[in-house]
């Protein structure tokens, strides 16, 4: 998949999710490292969860022991998402 709009890379977080290969294209330096920075905490979080594409036992122990904090501050988001779906 190549993206030539980025924007806030939840195309390359779904991709991610099925494990199809991503291309975003960035046309500032600023906003390239914005979205490294939001796949790679969506890939930590994604390498936790069993079943999924990235998930590895041994690593999802390992990213679990390190990034506890960002993986627990990461659920809470998915679960105010999913409560602000459920008002709606």
């Amino acid at each position: 998949m190549v993206d030539f709009s980025p924007g806030s890379g939840a195309l390359a977080r779904a991709c991610l999710e099925l494990g199809i290969k991503y291309v975003g294209i960035c046309r500032t330096a600023e906003h390239c490292s914005w979205l490294i920075n939001v796949t790679n905490r969506a890939a930590v979080e994604i390498a936790t969860r069993e079943g999924t594409t990235l998930y590895d036992q041994d690593l999802a122990k390992m990213l679990s022991t390190h990034f506890q904090e960002l993986l627990d501050e990461l659920h809470a988001q998915d679960a105010a998402k999913s409560d602000d779906e459920e008002e709606k």
